[in-house]
């Protein structure tokens, strides 16, 4: 797969879980922004589904890409016609999601915390269904760390996102201690990822604490969903 199209599905996964952070702060403009950002990752989605199979998103002839409709109709078409015969799920809630970020953005609406845990879940299986029928692709191996430019501290990320998955919770943050050591004191400017080294001091002085605290249970107790 090109790495351009990996991004893109890894920036998706990006929108979902930021999304996901929003929704559980339950504030108005928390909800708004969530909104927002899954309506975007299920656009970034759809258009990455359109590169995929090859299907347009630009209508030549109105000179205008086609609308969130229109762009779901095309790549039904085409999946309809492929070998496995395939359809994009949960049309009613993904369209009904859409129709909400509409009254949000347009008409100054603000979404309930029932509509956004509604859709928070929609959202997910639909993701999660079109990356493995469509790409093949599990959703838990999307690591965000692949965005990070630096080869090295990329790697590093990546073990530390795998170690989480594995609930290897104690290997996760001497990974993450020792990542934010070398962005710190590093002999690489890594631009937007490194504070200043004061910053930090704090951090490292109660790492101990910190590894006491975040034990095997710890995800399960303070799980927001």
């Amino acid at each position: 797969m090109e790495t351009e199209t990996t991004n893109k599905m890894i920036l998706v996964k990006y929108l979902y879980e930021h999304a996901k952070q929003h929704a559980s702060n339950n504030t108005s403009l928390d909800r708004i922004i969530a909104v927002h950002n899954l309506d975007n990752a299920i656009e970034w989605l759809l258009k990455d589904i359109a590169l995929k199979i090859e299907v347009e998103i630009f209508d030549k002839k109105n000179k205008q890409y086609y609308n969130f409709h229109k762009l779901w109709e095309q790549i039904n078409e085409k999946l309809s016609k492929s070998k496995k015969s395939l359809q994009l799920p949960l049309k009613e809630d993904i369209f009904g999601l859409h129709d909400l970020r509409n009254k949000v953005q347009h008409h100054a609406n603000i979404p309930s915390q029932e509509d956004l845990q509604r859709y928070l879940s929609s959202s997910q299986e639909f993701i999660n269904k079109s990356l493995k029928d469509i790409f093949n692709i599990d959703y838990d191996s999307l690591y965000l760390s692949s965005l990070i430019e630096n080869k090295e501290l990329r790697q590093k990320f990546t073990k530390a996102e795998e170690a989480f998955n594995k609930e290897s919770y104690k290997e996760c943050v001497d990974l993450c201690s020792t990542i934010l050591t070398d962005a710190s004191w590093g002999t690489e400017t890594l631009d937007g990822i490194a504070p200043s080294a004061g910053k930090l001091t704090g951090f490292f002085g109660a790492s101990e604490e910190l590894k006491e605290i975040i034990k095997t249970d710890y995800p399960t107790s303070y799980r927001l969903f």
